[in-house]
């Protein structure tokens, strides 16, 4: 049963739901939201329509409470799902996406972290249901990034966070390390090796010529929007296999300047500090997962670095970690956070 209630404003209007969760299956925002609730009944849905667009109130028994909203910072109208109304006595975690995905990639951690912690995961500029950047070559690196998710955070009300950063994500935190050290009690990246600034970093924290044999380096700064079939090659090489449609359309839909513009400015050390030199004079905790299996990443390298103040979890996967692992990246994820109060 659909019902629809006027608010008397012309572009405010408020939907009410309450029906099984397959019937939202093909909705372009919802569909990933319903898999993750594996079948079960969406409990409640209510979608008000702003200038900003949709902010869905989703009530379900895996999911728990989710608000899907749009916030607007000078960058980009920037996309986020959060838990519920913020608990004060909780920590507050903020998910940072890897290269050409999109927030719903964190989707599978919500349901072992309803109820004991605080969380928002966000569209960086030019990904997913956020706008493309205003001004892409001041946004489209680390430090613009960093700077935006700072700002979502302010937007909320929240004051320190422990940022979760997966690949792309992990360096953006690394930044808001670098950048906003009074914002923070801790970071955790996966996929993401802290490297010195320039070419030769890159060669020491990744296995470039690896990469460049899969075919996966040229697409990492590709600035033409990806084809179907390029969408799924790059998603399946970061981890997610057989990703769905909504996952593919996410990664079509990036703002290829996104991607080249952020390669650029890495390549030259531009937009971001030398993180290998961070992790080894920094006091924040920093939590680093690596996948045993990502052909990326220099597992070597990371294991020999000196880290002021780290902790090392391995898991027996690839890139992927908290898409193919989420049960474990959870616990690990909570029991660092509090650990960081």
């Amino acid at each position: 049963m659909i019902k629809q209630f006027l608010l008397g404003l012309s572009l405010a209007s408020i939907l009410i739901v309450t029906a099984h969760a397959s019937n939202f299956g093909d909705d372009p925002i919802l569909s990933p939201y319903v898999a993750a609730n594996k079948g079960e009944p969406i409990d409640h849905l209510t979608a008000i329509l702003t200038s900003h667009g949709n902010i869905y109130h989703l009530q379900s028994k895996a999911l728990g409470y989710l608000r899907i909203e749009m916030i607007r910072i000078e960058e980009a109208n920037i996309s986020i799902v959060r838990s519920g109304q913020f608990d004060p006595l909780l920590p507050n975690v903020v998910f940072i996406h890897n290269n050409s995905a999109c927030k719903e990639v964190f989707i599978n951690l919500f349901e072992h972290l309803k109820g004991r912690c605080n969380f928002v995961a966000l569209d960086l500029p030019g990904h997913g249901q956020s706008s493309d950047a205003a001004k892409p070559r001041q946004t489209y690196s680390f430090q613009g990034y960093a700077a935006c998710v700072i700002k979502v955070m302010d937007a909320l009300g929240i004051d320190k966070s422990v940022p979760v950063g997966w690949s792309l994500g992990g360096h953006v935190a690394l930044e808001m390390m670098h950048m906003y050290p009074d914002r923070l009690k801790g970071v955790i990246t996966t996929g993401s090796p802290a490297m010195p600034k320039g070419l030769w970093g890159q060669f020491q924290a990744f296995n470039v010529f690896r990469m460049l044999w899969k075919g996966v380096l040229p697409m990492i700064g590709q600035s033409k929007k990806f084809t179907e079939e390029e969408a799924k090659f790059f998603m399946e090489a970061g981890g997610i296999h057989q990703p769905d449609a909504f996952f593919l359309r996410a990664t079509m839909r990036t703002h290829g300047e996104a991607r080249a513009i952020m390669h650029e400015n890495v390549n030259k050390g531009v937009g971001m500090c030398d993180e290998q030199a961070l992790l080894a004079t920094s006091n924040i905790p920093v939590g680093i997962v690596i996948g045993k299996n990502d052909s990326g990443v220099n597992a070597d390298y990371v294991r020999s670095q000196d880290y002021k103040n780290a902790t090392i979890l391995e898991l027996d996967t690839d890139h992927g970690t908290v898409w193919n692992m989420p049960d474990v990246f959870a616990e690990f994820l909570l029991l660092f956070t509090y650990n960081c109060e």
